[in-house]
């Protein structure tokens, strides 16, 4: 086995305790007694009237025509999944998560391995869980879903 290929069965050992620890996520999120929010297009509002709710908050700024829509921090913060319908778009993208110092769940450089091959043009990523997903598995788990040219990579 090469070592590539051993990465690779790594990083999905890792990928599969990403994917647990996403679906206690989701438990915590339905569970009954937490508070509720409205998730709106630039981010998390509270629905409670109390104001800022900590860093999930994000105000919505008015942009220039043309301008990205999404910074990487507001993707980070508001777990936003950035979909690549293209691999060159992914290695891109996986460059400016290695910049912010953000790494795949399994703490590896993103750019080590942008695992392509698995969704191809269906690939999703999420830098707050330092994961990747099927797109249709991120619309399916409310994740709010943003294409890859929406978002301004801070180059």
């Amino acid at each position: 086995m090469s070592s590539y290929q051993k990465l690779l069965s790594k990083f999905v050992a890792a990928q599969a305790k990403a994917d647990q620890l996403v679906k206690f996520i989701d438990q915590l999120d339905r569970a009954s007694d937490k508070p509720t929010f409205d998730k709106s297009l630039y981010g998390v509002q509270s629905k409670l009237g109390i104001g800022d709710v900590g860093k999930n908050t994000i105000i919505k700024m008015e942009k220039s025509k043309g301008a990205k829509k999404y910074t990487l921090q507001e993707c980070f913060d508001s777990n936003i999944v950035i979909h690549c319908d293209t691999e060159e778009k992914a290695n891109e993208l996986l460059k400016a998560f290695d910049k912010m110092g953000w790494r795949w769940s399994g703490a590896i450089r993103y750019t080590s391995c942008n695992c392509w091959e698995v969704n191809k043009d269906g690939t999703c990523y999420c830098p707050s869980a330092g994961i990747f997903a099927h797109i249709d598995w991120c619309k399916g788990h409310s994740y709010t879903v943003v294409e890859f040219d929406d978002v301004d990579l801070g180059d």
